[in-house]
């Protein structure tokens, strides 16, 4: 995957109780001061999907983390809280391995994620000061609205994620396993800046996960959230009609409010 603008290569780190796995992008002549980006990516997905993604910011000069997660590429196969505790650790535990690289500026570090990554890397926006801004692609940021939903509409999903995340306890038992899981919880405590991507036809999880979350941080006084919203374009970014990726309308505006919040800070 390298190329004569940057390096990738595999590394680990510690994190609540197992090494994770990531690939470390790395841009051609860095040696110290670099901003930095720690990416989580989609449920089950492995981080060498989002070269298009963390490339594009190592030509740009960003040192870049894609993490392989819990449970499909890191730890024991298929063990995951599916964006519990301990994977938001494997974020807040990935900042913490960029702050000591001698190419990275520890006090310019972004958190970016693209689906169930996109809501950790909420949540961990809003409990770990390190972090300089946030990046959310397409998350789902309350679960107890899309459960509610999906429960008549897509039985089988409902079913499938109650299981991952409880073991089979409904959130109408026991909705706090839920709520934890849910960004818009947690967005009177994230005070950095932070910018939603996702496409008009993301029927995965719809763009009022993102709408509403950012109405929520403006309510809670922050006031530097913007919302991108692509149209006819799906969750993987793919232009509906089988007419090809749009990475383009991702990384563009991505890399500018990197360039204004992170590299100019």
């Amino acid at each position: 995957m390298s190329n004569d603008k940057y390096t990738v290569r595999q590394v680990s780190y510690p994190s609540g109780g197992i090494d994770v796995n990531a690939l470390l992008f790395e841009p051609a002549g860095v040696t110290e001061g670099a901003p930095a980006i720690v990416h989580h990516p989609s449920h089950k997905s492995p981080a060498k999907h989002y070269e298009w993604y963390l490339g594009k910011f190592a030509e740009a000069g960003y040192v870049g983390l894609g993490i392989e997660q819990r449970g499909y590429g890191s730890g024991p196969a298929g063990q995951s809280d599916r964006g519990g505790p301990l994977q938001q650790g494997d974020i807040a535990d990935g900042i913490g391995f960029l702050s000591g690289l001698p190419s990275v500026d520890a006090g310019r570090i972004a958190v970016s994620g693209h689906s169930n990554g996109a809501a950790l890397a909420l949540i961990v926006s809003s409990k770990d000061p390190r972090v300089k801004a946030c990046l959310s692609l397409a998350p789902k940021t309350d679960w107890i609205k899309a459960l509610r939903g999906a429960k008549e509409w897509k039985p089988d999903f409902y079913a499938l994620t109650v299981k991952e995340m409880t073991g089979g306890t409904p959130p109408e038992v026991d909705p706090q396993p839920f709520l934890e899981r849910s960004p818009i919880r947690y967005a009177t405590d994230i005070h950095v800046p932070v910018l939603f991507i996702v496409g008009a036809q993301d029927w995965v999880n719809p763009s009022y996960h993102c709408t509403d979350m950012a109405d929520a941080l403006k309510r809670a006084g922050n006031e530097h959230v913007a919302v991108e919203i692509i149209d006819e374009v799906e969750h993987f970014f793919c232009q509906r009609h089988f007419l090809g990726y749009r990475f383009d309308a991702v990384t563009e505006p991505a890399l500018r409010w990197l360039d204004r919040y992170v590299r100019e800070s």
